[in-house]
Formats: structure tokens, C-alpha cells, sequence
């Protein structure tokens, strides 16, 4: 007695004949509705027998394992009768995780019908009957990680097929995500970049300047006197406290040069004095608020590029859904993650850049506070010296 047929496999696709007969039909000769479910059951055992892919394996498992159709899209096209011989064409779609999604349809003729994966109608072959997309629920046993090579099919034995942990990792979100989403994810990448350059920068910078000004108010509080404080500053002092003192003492010896002063003009002296210094203290914290204007920028606006990236990937996993059909969390997972990826990246643009602009917005503050609180205790000085005089 021969073995019955499996069908054969046309490149990726297995063919089944199957012949109707008056067990299949009603009175009328016409397939039952039901028996195209029983056809296309037949081809997909046959074609995961052809793959290498045993049924009776899986149940004779310690933990038996079977398949389970989760959903079923029919579109009946036309009825078959008695005699009709009929092929079952089943081509697997995807492999996502758990999830087997296979395409089948069944056509009127035994002959096989070559080109491409879904031939046109022709004249000389009647249309197809109906068309099946099954999801397949796998519980893959521990005991069997994989397929004959030689007899699957290449997608549904490649691993990139199958999501994994690894397709989950930083690296494999930024290469699947779409090319809009892997923009605005570079974009904010570099708005990190550019925000921890000037946190950097104004960390060290803020250091610096109230370390040196330490130095020159313990130099000033030592008992020297000015004039003594101002020569060893040197001629072109970078810090603003030596320069202004510099100023203060220029104004007073010009003044002093020009032989006995009235109240009047003494009075002239000290303003003008004041407005050096004033004029000092704008110009060195606009030096210091340098870049604080960028913090602000990369603080409030990433979080909103971000979202649009999240809103763009959204919309991706909603085409997914569309697409496949499909509304497991297996489809729309790859899309959701990059998605969720770019608000992450925004977030962590915007968290530090916001954190650096509030602390170093107070810094500058209390820095030029101690230029203002320097300059009131120079002209202090220069008013005592001055009453001294007169």
C-alpha cells in the first residue's frame, strides 16, 4: 500500500490535491462551507510535515506541544463541486516569536501553475476559491530548538525572523526604527552632546572663577594696600574683581592728578567710578551666562522632539497592525519600542540639560552678586579716601 501524498513544494510554496467527493458535497454537489477548513488544515499539517515539522513528535514530548489556530480571515470566492480536483496552496507570511502567520489558498486544476507567489487569474484557470490567513500560537519544546535546514523554508528558519531578547537591545531598536524616527533620535543624540559640552564647560569654568576670586578677596582683606593688590594682579588681569579694582584706582589717580578737586567734582568722581564698575560687572556676567540660553533650549524642546518620534513610531505600529492583521503585542512590539525609545532619548537630553540650567542660572547670580558686593565696598574705599583728602 503507498503512503498518501503530502503534496510537493514549489519554492516556498506546498501544493496538496485534493479530489471532492460526494461525501464533501450537499445535494446539490456543492463543498460544504466547512470542508475548505478541513482542506486547509490538511495543507498546513502537510506542509510543517514537509518542514520537517512532525505533529506526532510534538504530542509524544514529556511536555506535549501542539499548534492552535488563534484567528482565521476567510474570503470565499466561488463554490467547488463533486469531482472538482482541487490544490491547496499554503505559503507561510511571517514568524513573530510565538506566532506563525501562513496565507492558503485553494485553486480548481491538479496541474501546477508556475510564476510568481500569487498568480493572476488567467482564462484557462478558473479563480481562486478561497484564501485562509491563520496565526498559528507555537509552544516551542526545550527539546527542539530547530528544523532540518535542507527541507525549511529560509525565512522561517533565519533568527532574525523570531524576536529575541537581543532584538530588543539599544543598538537593534536605533537599526530597525524608520528613518524619521533614527532622525530624531541622532537629532537629540547631538542636543545631548552639545548640552553636557556646555555643562562641562561651565562646571570647570565656575570652579575656576570663584577660586580665583577667594584668592584676590583674601589678598585684598591681608592688609595690603590697593595700589599693592593692583600691581601684582599684573597689567591685563582675567578676573573681573582685579580689573575693576585696576579701573577704580586709574579713575582716582587721573583725578588726583589734576591737582585739589571741589565737592563737586568729587562727586563726578565717584560716579564715574561706579559706572566703570557697573559696566564691569554687565559685561563679566554676560560672560558667565554664556550658553545658559542653549541648557534652556535642550531642556524644554527634546522632550516635545521625542514625543514626535514616539507619535511617528505609533503611527508605524498602527500600519503593522493594519498590515498584518494582526493586533497581537508580538506586531506592534518592535515599532512601540522605538517609539518609546526616542522619548527615552529625549529624556535623557532634557533631564540633565534642564538639572545644569537651574543650578548654573543661580551660580551666575550669586557670582555677580559678589562682583556688586565688591564693587559697593571698592567705592566704599575710594569715598573714604577721598573725605580723607578733603
Amino acid at each position: 500500500m503507498s503512503e498518501p501524498s503530502s503534496g510537493w513544494l514549489e519554492g516556498r510554496e506546498h501544493c496538496l490535491p485534493v479530489r471532492i467527493y460526494y461525501e464533501d458535497t450537499d445535494f446539490t454537489g456543492v463543498v460544504y462551507h466547512a470542508n475548505y477548513l478541513r482542506y486547509f488544515e490538511r495543507g498546513r499539517s502537510d506542509f510543517f510535515r514537509l518542514a520537517g515539522i512532525s505533529h506526532s513528535e510534538f504530542l509524544a514530548l514529556p511536555e506535549p506541544t501542539a499548534f492552535s489556530v488563534i484567528r482565521i480571515e476567510l474570503d470565499f470566492k466561488r463554490a467547488a463541486r463533486i469531482d472538482d480536483a482541487l490544490v491547496v496552496r499554503t505559503t507561510y507570511d511571517s514568524v513573530t516569536g510565538a506566532r506563525l502567520n501562513v496565507s492558503q489558498r485553494i485553486t480548481r486544476g491538479v496541474h501546477r501553475l508556475e510564476g510568481p507567489r500569487h498568480p493572476p487569474a488567467a482564462p484557462d484557470v478558473r479563480a481562486a476559491q478561497s484564501v485562509l490567513r491563520t496565526g498559528h500560537a507555537i509552544r516551542s519544546p526545550p527539546t527542539r530548538r530547530s528544523t532540518d535546514p535542507d527541507t525549511l523554508p529560509g525565512d522561517l528558519m533565519s533568527p532574525a525572523a523570531a524576536l529575541t531578547p537581543e532584538s530588543f537591545d539599544l543598538i537593534s531598536i536605533f537599526m530597525r526604527a524608520d528613518w524619521v524616527v533614527k532622525l530624531v533620535m541622532i537629532g537629540l543624540g547631538m542636543a545631548s552632546l552639545w548640552s553636557w559640552s556646555i555643562i562641562l564647560d561651565k562646571l570647570f569654568r565656575f570652579g575656576a572663577l570663584n577660586r580665583e576670586a577667594d584668592r584676590f578677596e583674601d589678598s585684598v582683606a591681608s592688609g595690603k594696600s590697593l595700589e599693592d593688590v593692583a600691581a601684582a594682579a599684573g597689567e591685563h588681569p582675567r578676573h573681573a574683581l582685579p580689573r575693576m579694582l585696576q579701573a577704580a584706582l586709574k579713575e582716582w589717580r587721573e583725578a588726583r592728578a589734576k591737582g585739589p578737586a571741589t565737592e563737586g567734582q568729587l562727586a563726578f568722581l565717584v560716579q564715574r567710578i561706579d559706572r566703570t564698575l557697573d559696566t564691569i560687572i554687565a559685561r563679566e556676567s554676560s560672560r558667565v551666562e554664556t550658553g545658559l540660553g542653549g541648557l534652556a533650549i535642550v531642556a524644554t524642546a527634546s522632550p516635545f522632539v521625542g514625543l514626535f518620534g514616539t507619535v511617528w513610531g505609533i503611527m508605524g505600529s498602527f500600519q503593522a497592525i493594519a498590515i498584518q492583521k494582526n493586533t497581537s503585542l508580538a506586531i506592534v512590539a518592535p515599532s512601540i519600542a522605538e517609539a518609546l525609545f526616542a522619548t527615552a532619548i529625549g529624556l535623557i537630553a532634557a533631564i540633565p540639560a534642564y538639572i545644569a540650567y537651574n543650578a548654573f542660572s543661580t551660580a551666575a547670580g550669586r557670582f555677580t552678586g559678589r562682583l556688586e558686593g565688591f564693587a559697593d565696598d571698592l567705592s566704599t574705599a575710594i569715598q573714604r579716601r577721598l573725605s580723607e583728602k578733603a
